[in-house]
């Protein structure tokens, strides 16, 4: 590539690609999608500075390799799987992360023109991943302030999730390693407090599968550099004075002892460039190759103990706790030492984790071939799921790509895998030493992190998987330098052919750029109309939403909101009309159908209400808040009708209605020990009647005239303080039906007390006949 050189295109470029990848981690590691929509437009800018700098040195060329293909495949698989996608909005939000990701590969293979340029852009991510690191520390010690950055002793850092910064810490630390041995004296030392850093905060997110994974990949990194001795040996300092410092560290942190916190991280960074002082005096006495060979074997042997007694530990969890007398126990804080002993297929995590990725096979069954679309997990796992639980990942990033582009769109990815493993092979076996410690590097870290994606979801931040192609890109760019690409081109065949690149490379451009810019305008709209409706100017916040609709007409909450605002305006059919759109845009989503249902009943559409709440109990058969939806609005929808007189529709609408707790029951009976002890009702309530089912049931069977039966579940409701006012109510009506008038009076003076506003509501039903 001696013939390509670097203009203000290609420096103008190379500097807004280093920000690109510097940035995203202190963005909520593009999670979320505003961040993926202005990532995309930054990089669709950087790409048009690229292309210019290609072609204004007769380079026309865009993809011309199996991986390239591949790469641009992958998009491809997004866009087909998004015609009929579970989730419109999820499916488009999907194809710019991937489209993001597209770039972030052709702009590293591009603009790493050389292992100078390729070194410089991996030190700009290894500088964002120190950062996030310190940004970690500084947070648990109260220094800044980032939410969610410290949750229960654990540094969760910038990316709001313990394991992604594990994965993404131990992951750039092996660029981390390669670049102390690249550098200089002086920088030597900074490498070593950067490595430092990021080795102890990925300690102090006791992440389980970070550890699990990080150890075969250092033990892979080490057989395959060249240079392993000396690895070794910083590694083994800098692991040392990490494991010193996480020996009180946030023990000290949790007593708020932020002084001692401090003294522990400085104390663990001395010991780690003690290290670096040993091999720069050691290189004036001895021979540095032998001394730093001996230091080594000693430290693979410390390392190879530690990591025997560790899985002693694992193997041994059932037996309790942890010997006093054991040597882990003198050198590791408690927490540590208890999240490793909790590895194990029994533990209740790891269980749900396996359900979740089992649950997933059942939405590839349905769509195996192109899969649902972008976010299909999210949006339908709720109806397919085995028990109840709320996880909108399945903690696995393969399989849950395989739900979203199914069979083709996986056989894709697992072509990028091989034609790169495939690249880096005849890399690293055509390649200099350089060009071998470089490769490797890249090896290790990709490894880390798809790896870690078979039992997390930390690809699912854009921030992350931008590392991950980034290292599909270097190892592209080595590839080029090997074999001389992009070939020497005559000014004539340039013009020849550069339109037709030009042309396919403008569509893309506009598309990218069209399709960011429509997602930015939406949300800026919705931002408008939410202040609109806040400060109640409700026809300006109709208008602002209409707009965000337009330009966004996939997000299904923007036909919410304009349903809101037309039925609070007087235009109830359009605002039911919105309402139908926002489902028909999600339609395995019971989130929707719950409050499209609410909206409907609130402005009179009770039977289409009733009929959105039945959806969303089909599509969401766990969710508890959803059955006492439907079988509040069966009771609304009863009393109702038989004021109108339909007495046929209003049995049936109250059989359901008192039918429900029992088929709850039932439905909760059925699950296994292991699915009840695994749901949690924090958020899950568990799918078992309450006291608010027993009313409703009892109201039922009370038009129903199974007054024995009515009269047994309202007075299991009057144990609540949230039903006993109008538990005792209906106790009143039933007693006045049996001519019981004494005891009538007493439940409904009983009513009165708990509830002043009751009278108003048995007024209106005591004189509703009963249907027999």
């Amino acid at each position: 590539m001696a013939h390509i050189k670097e203009n203000g295109y290609y420096w103008f470029a190379f500097v807004l690609f280093s920000f690109l990848l510097l940035l995203p981690s202190y963005f909520r590691g593009l999670f979320f999608p505003v961040e993926q929509s202005w990532a995309l437009l930054g990089a669709t800018i950087i790409a048009v500075l690229t292309y210019l700098w290609k072609l204004s040195q007769r380079d026309y060329s865009l993809m011309r390799n199996m991986l390239d293909y591949h790469i641009l495949g992958l998009l491809a698989a997004y866009i087909i799987a998004s015609f009929g996608a579970a989730s419109a909005q999820l499916a488009v939000q999907e194809i710019v992360k991937m489209a993001l990701y597209v770039y972030i590969f052709w702009l590293a293979a591009n603009l790493g023109k050389d292992k100078e340029k390729i070194r410089y852009l991996m030190m700009v991510i290894y500088t964002s991943a120190v950062g996030v690191a310190l940004a970690g520390f500084l947070t648990a010690v109260g220094t800044i302030n980032i939410k969610d950055g410290f949750v229960s002793g654990r540094v969760f850092s910038t990316l709001q999730y313990a394991n992604a910064t594990a994965s993404l810490l131990a992951a750039v630390s092996f660029l981390g390693l390669y670049l102390w041995y690249k550098g200089n004296t002086w920088q030597k030392y900074l490498f070593t407090a950067g490595n430092y850093f990021l080795l102890i905060v990925l300690l102090t997110t006791n992440s389980r599968g970070g550890f699990l994974v990080y150890i075969p990949a250092v033990l892979i990194f080490f057989l395959g550099f060249r240079k392993r001795w000396w690895t070794i040996y910083h590694w083994g300092f800098v692991m040392l004075g990490a494991f010193v410092a996480n020996f009180k560290l946030i023990p000290s942190i949790l007593a708020k002892d932020f002084g001692g916190a401090w003294g522990w991280l400085f104390m663990g960074l001395a010991v780690a460039l003690v290290g670096q002082i040993i091999l720069d005096i050691a290189g004036k006495f001895t021979d540095r190759d032998k001394f730093v060979a001996f230091v080594s074997v000693a430290v693979m042997i410390a390392a190879l103990v530690g990591l025997f007694m560790a899985a002693s530990i694992v193997v041994n969890a059932d037996q309790g706790e942890i010997s006093e007398d054991s040597i882990l126990v003198k050198v590791m804080p408690e927490k540590f030492l208890t999240r490793i002993q909790s590895i194990n297929s029994g533990d209740n995590s790891t269980l749900s984790r396996i359900y979740w990725m089992k649950d997933s096979f059942k939405l590839i069954k349905e769509r195996p071939i192109f899969g649902w679309g972008g976010g299909a997990w999210e949006s339908s796992y709720r109806r397919i799921q085995s028990y109840g639980y709320s996880s909108t990942q399945v903690h696995n990033h393969w399989l849950q790509m395989w739900t979203e582009i199914g069979t083709v769109g996986i056989l894709i990815l697992i072509g990028i895998w091989f034609y790169f493993f495939f690249t880096v092979w005849k890399n690293y076996r055509q390649g200099d030493t350089e060009t071998q410690l470089l490769q490797w590097t890249i090896v290790a870290a990709a490894v880390m992190l798809g790896v870690h994606a078979l039992i997390d979801f930390d690809l699912a931040l854009s921030a992350v998987a931008i590392v991950l192609f980034s290292m599909f890109g270097f190892t592209r760019a080595l590839a080029k330098l090997r074999v001389g690409e992009p070939l020497p081109i005559s000014a004539k065949k340039f013009a020849q052919v550069k339109m037709r690149y030009v042309a396919v490379f403008a569509v893309f451009i506009l598309f990218t750029f069209t399709l960011s810019a429509m997602l930015l305008l939406g949300n800026s709209y919705a931002v408008r109309g939410s202040d609109a409706f806040k400060a109640k100017n409700y026809n300006t916040a109709l208008v602002n939403f209409d707009k965000a609709a337009t330009f966004n007409p996939w997000q299904p909450s923007y036909h919410l909101d304009m349903a809101k605002l037309n039925m609070m305006t007087g235009k109830k059919e359009e605002g039911l009309k919105e309402v139908k759109k926002a489902v028909s845009l999600s339609p395995h989503d019971p989130r929707n159908y719950q409050e499209a249902s609410y909206i409907a009943w609130r402005e009179g559409f009770l039977f289409e209400a009733l009929d959105l709440a039945e959806q969303s109990v089909e599509n969401g058969p766990w969710m508890k808040g959803n059955w006492d939806n439907l079988q509040h609005l069966y009771v609304v929808a009863g009393v109702n009708l038989v004021a109108k007189g339909d007495q046929t529709q209003a049995y049936q609408v109250f059989l359901k209605a008192a039918d429900m707790p029992d088929e709850m029951s039932e439905k909760y009976a059925a699950l296994t020990e292991t699915e009840k002890k695994l749901w949690g009702t924090r958020i899950n309530p568990r799918l078992q009647p309450t006291h608010y089912n027993r009313l409703q049931e009892g109201i039922g069977d009370y038009f129903l005239g199974n007054w024995e039966k009515a009269k047994e579940m309202l007075t299991v409701a009057t144990k609540s303080k949230k039903t006993n006012g109008e538990a005792y109510m209906w106790l009143s009506l039933i007693a006045e039906q049996e001519g019981n008038t004494g005891q009538a009076k007493k439940y409904l003076d009983q009513a009165g007390k708990l509830n002043p506003q009751i009278m108003q509501q048995y007024q209106y039903v005591k004189d509703l006949p009963i249907l027999k």
